[in-house]
């Protein structure tokens, strides 16, 4: 793979570009989101995540084409879906999935019935008595990925503050995912650009023979 300094600099600075306008936008979209009442934070971060969880997958196929036909999968069911994709190609770990899958269950219970509007985390988690799916839900918002400070501001909001344990797992989700976007499309561009200097290579020396 031939790649000049120059292009080396410059595939490493449009990067850096996109990546420190992508974290922006997201920073700022994560910073009103904690502002939310919790159905529209249900609703915002579903469709936040299902939007990456496409772009994660597009960028690991390598075919535009298909973004469309991809965009019409629902991110989870029982059947066909964008988590089952997302797991074939390795795309997200057994943690991010767990709990993509946990908060679209909460979507889809609260989304279509008007009543539902008023839901609150702290009454979903006082509904949840058995002890094993109490600590289920901690499990699926404690990853190993997690930096220290993550994870103790998690546990330690858990069950008493379960909205702000969200948002720092979802947080975890959106900057994790902006990374692997940014190294995918720095690697296809680094790509590009060597397979055309190979090939004006190959052409000035056949123009020589």
């Amino acid at each position: 793979m031939f790649l000049t300094k120059d292009q080396i600099h410059t595939v490493l600075n449009e990067s850096y570009e996109n990546a420190k306008n992508e974290i922006l936008e997201k920073s700022k979209f994560l910073t009103k989101l904690l502002l939310d009442d919790d159905w529209s934070f249900v609703i915002k971060s579903h469709s936040l995540i299902e939007s990456l969880v496409t772009e994660l997958i597009i960028n690991e196929i390598d075919e535009v084409e298909l973004k469309k036909v991809i965009e019409r999968i629902p991110l989870h069911n029982e059947t066909v879906s964008k988590m089952e994709i997302a797991k074939i190609y390795n795309i997200l770990s057994i943690e991010e999935r767990g709990f993509i899958i946990s908060l679209t269950e909460i979507r889809n219970k609260i989304v279509h019935k008007y009543e539902n509007i008023n839901f609150s985390f702290e009454t979903h988690i006082n509904e949840i008595i058995d002890k094993n799916r109490r600590r289920r839900w901690r499990e699926i918002h404690l990853w190993e990925s997690m930096d220290k400070e993550t994870k103790d501001e998690i546990e330690k909001n858990i069950y008493t503050n379960p909205k702000l344990a969200v948002w720092l797992a979802l947080s975890t989700f959106i900057y994790n995912s902006l990374e692997r976007i940014t190294i995918t499309k720095s690697e296809k561009r680094t790509k590009e650009i060597a397979t055309k200097n190979s090939k004006t290579i190959v052409d000035d020396w056949l123009s020589k023979e």
